[in-house]
């Protein structure tokens, strides 16, 4: 006898089904807050982290270099722990932490100089209780690579006028300016494309070492950049002595801050003078004037070899640029370089911070004073190399840059850092060398100008700048100006130095105690470097 299924057991049997699949969907659903809970709390805490580590990371822009790894180490680590507990949004009720950031410091291997931060946690369950999860473990990580500079080419222009020797601080204007630029030539170095170039100035512009330039045996230009004058004479003894011995001239080598050179002596040993005579000195010592055509060649680079640079030839005993000291072609890493007749062999970062110390000091000569705009062409002959093909064009001085065709492969980036204290003093005359000399510069504040034509001077010699500044922007060199200092009759000037040359309001750096001066340079170092989150 077969028995049938009533409709009332059937119902029974849905019923039940449907009681168990509500409790199993239910219970889903709890775990799946639990579980989005978990996943909120991972996501909130990577991002405190990932930024924790970016700041931990920053922190080399402005760490000294002599720091050990322990120092660095210690240091990122307050930086970051202070970062995480400031932005780390997570409520507490969510998530537990479980102990401090940790930050270890890579030193080697694929992943060196990079900082890694680990935060561990975890995610207290509700409803996960019923199947034994009482809670979820979580661990977030982040590697940061700490800045490392982009393929660059900087000049520094560094004013070095009587006036930077005046008190600064504890110290003075040219030692705190120079303590400052060591920072950020150690902070540059740190790129494999970096190339860095001193252009001390005040009046006059001097090329550390003339020799690529001068034969000291011929006594000729070896260059089409460079000229020279008609000669002034100076007198010398060319007496006799009993035994009719004349005096006698002769080449020998001569050494001045280090740096050997051909100079010419006079043998007069036991001879009482009483007779002198001329003769022309026909050196160059490495000072150099401007192209003579005021208000044209003056502020370009345009064919310098159709009105090329003068040198200027003097005695070396009364050298008119003794004191000034001279620019120190672009350095690059991975080149070692020699300072003079020192035989040790610098790194590059050893020798501009070696040539900071010893070669940097104010110019104390006569008649000196501040001309900015000679120094901003030579810097930008500096940053600029001219190609004729593939092969440097030798008409163009200074071509240890980047070529246009190495700026587009690498993405080099060109910038000129000018530090000054004040106005400028001098202004171009017209026309070229003469018998007097090769004097090209006069002094605004003569006595034989009014009180107008100084005015006017000042107006003429600052709209050369800002054209100079105008022409070195449109090729893509970016102008920091560092305004040190200035007194209250130099307000209108800072605000061309600032509206006019500076590349942009934040390239310009209003600078009137030490501290300030360390901000600029760490400013400047940080807008060439770069940091990237690896992981």
């Amino acid at each position: 006898m077969v028995r049938r299924r009533t409709g009332r057991g059937e119902r029974g049997v849905v019923a039940v089904i449907v009681a168990i699949t509500l409790v199993v969907l239910m219970t889903v659903a709890a775990l799946a807050v639990d579980l989005g809970r978990a996943i909120y709390a991972r996501n909130s805490l990577q991002i405190a982290v990932d930024g924790a580590m970016k700041a931990a990371a920053a922190a080399a822009l402005t760490q000294p270099t002599t720091y050990t790894t322990e120092q660095k180490t210690s240091e990122m680590t307050r930086i970051a722990r202070a970062y995480f507990t400031s932005n780390n949004r997570l409520d507490p009720r969510l998530a537990e932490l479980l102990g401090d950031l940790d930050v270890q410091y890579i030193t080697s291997g694929p992943n060196e100089d990079s900082v890694v931060g680990t935060q561990k946690a975890k995610v207290p369950m509700s409803f996960a209780r019923i199947i034994n999860v009482d809670e979820i473990p979580l661990t977030v990580s982040a590697m940061v690579k700490r800045p490392s500079f982009m393929p660059l080419e900087l000049v520094m222009a560094l004013d070095v006028s009587p006036s930077m020797a005046g008190p600064f601080g504890n110290s003075t204007k040219i030692d705190a300016l120079k303590s400052s630029a060591k920072e950020l030539v150690s902070l540059l170095m740190q790129s494999d494309y970096a190339k860095v170039g001193l252009v001390p100035f005040g009046w006059l512009i001097k090329i550390y070492d003339p020799r690529p330039y001068y034969d000291y045996v011929s006594k000729t230009s070896k260059v089409k950049w460079l000229a020279f004058g008609e000669q002034t004479p100076i007198q010398y003894c060319n007496d006799t002595d009993s035994s009719n011995s004349k005096c006698s001239s002769y080449l020998a080598t001569c050494t001045t801050d280090g740096v050997p050179y051909i100079c010419e002596k006079w043998d007069c040993s036991g001879v009482v003078c009483t007779d002198w005579r001329w003769h022309t000195p026909d050196t160059w010592y490495g000072c150099l004037y401007l192209r003579p055509s005021r208000g044209r060649t003056t502020i370009n680079r345009s064919s310098p070899t159709s009105e090329p640079y003068y040198g200027v030839l003097s005695d070396r005993d009364n050298d008119i640029c003794a004191k000034v000291p001279g620019i120190q072609d672009l350095v690059t890493k991975g080149k070692t370089y020699r300072y003079g007749s020192y035989l040790k062999n610098f790194s590059a970062e050893e020798y501009l911070r070696f040539v900071l110390d010893n070669g940097i000091t104010t110019d104390n000569s006569e008649d000196t004073g501040t001309y900015i705009p000679g120094a901003l062409i030579w810097a930008w002959n500096m940053l600029t190399t001219e190609t004729r093909g593939d092969s440097v064009d030798p008409d163009y001085p200074l071509n240890s840059g980047f070529t246009a065709a190495e700026v587009a492969e690498l993405g080099v980036r060109k910038a000129l850092v000018l530090i000054t204290d004040g106005n400028n003093s001098f202004y171009p005359k017209s026309g070229g060398p003469t018998a007097g000399g090769a004097d090209t510069l006069g002094q605004i504040q003569d006595p034989a100008n009014s009180v107008t034509e100084q005015i006017a001077l000042t107006d003429e010699v600052n709209t050369d700048m800002v054209t100079i500044c105008n022409n070195m922007k449109s090729q893509n060199i970016k102008i920091y100006v560092i305004a040190l200092q200035f007194s209250a009759a130099d307000l209108a000037y800072k605000s061309i130095l600032r509206d006019k040359c500076a590349s942009s309001p934040d390239t310009f750096f209003d600078v009137s105690n030490p501290p300030e001066l360390v901000k600029a340079f760490q400013n400047i170092g940080a807008g060439f470097a770069y940091n990237s989150l690896k992981q």
